[in-house]
């Protein structure tokens, strides 16, 4: 229905996985995180995500989103059927924000790349699937993202941030004494440049 609805150019099925890799294999048993996209052409695209990209189903769910979306030309009127509602709803969210608000956000990187890639089409419709009741477009992802658990590590799409903010960070005891020890320094450096026979207690 949506299909010929929004006359989509591709209909694609996403899934993140987490879980233990076969000894065996090239992870050696190691608890890894993986996403697939699979397309309805037939295609399949997926890998491992390097640990400091994030270990967790969260990431590699939307991991999947932005790889499918990077993976079509410009203009294109999308289908994604997923499992997972929380990076879209994150997204959402995230969309509302201001810019100062954005970084405060988990993955805000990641959800800022997925809306640029929303942006660069001219349709695009999420579609929620239950997991593991049948579906053969939601077994299919299902599977893929469990077999790139086996892939390489892949890397994941990076591009420049749309969003910034001048914020303090949040320094130990506060910003004020941050400020006061700090301040503090510089009066004294200042002093003591200017004295010639005055003596300091030291510590």
């Amino acid at each position: 229905m949506w299909r010929a609805r929004i006359r989509a150019t591709a209909v694609f099925a996403t899934d993140g996985s987490y879980g233990a890799t076969e000894k065996e294999g090239i992870h050696g048993g190691a608890s890894k995180a993986s996403r697939a996209y699979v397309r309805h052409c037939g295609q399949e695209h997926g890998g491992v995500m390097a640990s400091g990209d994030g270990v967790d189903n969260y990431i590699a769910e939307m991991e999947a989103l932005i790889e499918a979306l990077a993976a079509e030309p410009e203009g294109g009127r999308i289908v994604i059927v997923m499992d997972a509602t929380s990076p879209v709803t994150a997204w959402m969210r995230f969309g509302r924000c201001h810019n100062r608000r954005k970084l405060q956000f988990r993955e805000h990187t990641r959800l800022d790349v997925l809306d640029q890639q929303l942006l660069r089409h001219e349709a695009a419709v999420f579609l929620w699937q239950e997991s593991h009741v049948g579906s053969p477009l939601n077994g299919w992802a299902d599977a893929a993202a469990d077999r790139a658990r086996e892939a390489p590590i892949l890397g994941v799409q990076l591009m420049a941030p749309s969003h910034f903010s001048l914020a303090l960070a949040a320094p130990r005891g506060g910003v004020l004494r941050w400020a006061k020890e700090r301040l503090s320094l510089h009066v004294e450096a200042r002093l003591r440049s200017c004295s010639k026979d005055t003596q300091f207690a030291e510590g």
